[in-house]
């Protein structure tokens, strides 16, 4: 039996252990006997006076400057940020078969903004460690609902199909006819959109008739100085 919630509330601990072992593992400036001068001067309202107040806070705790109750202040609203969108993530690409520590891993990428940078572009997740084109787009496509056709589709599906064609054959560059045609069996749509997005973004480069991840062409190029001066 599984259950599945449709809504949640954030539930901030209430009682004094709790605050202080949130408090304390999120701060910077707050170990334990600071923790512990802060629970005993506001009980379970710290976290809200830490939020709301660092001025008196600065006043009333001995060894808090208000430079430092101010980074305190923006720890804890910066947390509250981020475990809302560990929420919202959860919800998102959850239970897709992707692996668990993804929601986190885009919190430490993006922090609060991860949420708005999925939503705005899902195949923003190629660009995480263990996740692949086909897994992001069948995410993007029932999900969040990305048109087939999307310009955001047609470029992922560009980057894609240039991994796949480069990799383990020793070279970074690829026709671009024979790219086209490759991409085009993939998402079933012209990808010209995409691919003239991806070379002004700058994400490849086109020299000619081929193209690379501009990544692996800067390596390239660097690894050919090198070279070259070596041999002189």
């Amino acid at each position: 039996p599984q259950y599945k919630f449709k809504t949640f509330e954030t539930i901030i601990p209430k009682d004094s252990d709790g605050i202080y072992r949130y408090a304390v593992r999120i701060a910077k400036w707050i170990g334990p006997k600071t923790g512990r001068a802060l629970i005993d001067a506001y009980g379970v309202d710290t976290l809200d006076i830490l939020r709301k107040d660092p001025e008196r806070v600065a006043t009333d705790i001995k060894g808090i400057t208000i430079e430092r109750a101010k980074e305190i202040q923006a720890h804890i609203i910066q947390n509250q940020e981020i475990e809302g969108a560990l929420v919202e993530l959860e919800r998102l690409i959850g239970g897709a078969g992707l692996r668990q520590s993804l929601p986190m891993d885009l919190v430490q990428k993006w922090g609060g903004n991860a949420v708005a940078m999925l939503k705005e572009n899902p195949y923003r997740l190629i660009e995480m460690k263990q996740v692949g084109f086909l897994s992001a787009d069948r995410l993007a496509v029932d999900r969040f609902k990305v048109k087939p056709q999307s310009v955001f589709r047609q470029q992922a599906a560009v980057i894609h199909a240039i991994r796949e064609k480069t990799h383990g054959e020793g070279h970074i560059w690829v026709d671009v006819k024979e790219l086209m045609v490759e991409v085009k069996r993939i998402i079933r749509c012209d990808p010209g959109e995409g691919l003239a997005r991806a070379i002004e973004k700058g994400t490849v480069v086109q020299e000619g008739w081929l193209i690379a991840l501009r990544s692996m062409a800067k390596d390239e190029r660097y690894i050919a100085e090198k070279v070259k001066r070596l041999l002189e």
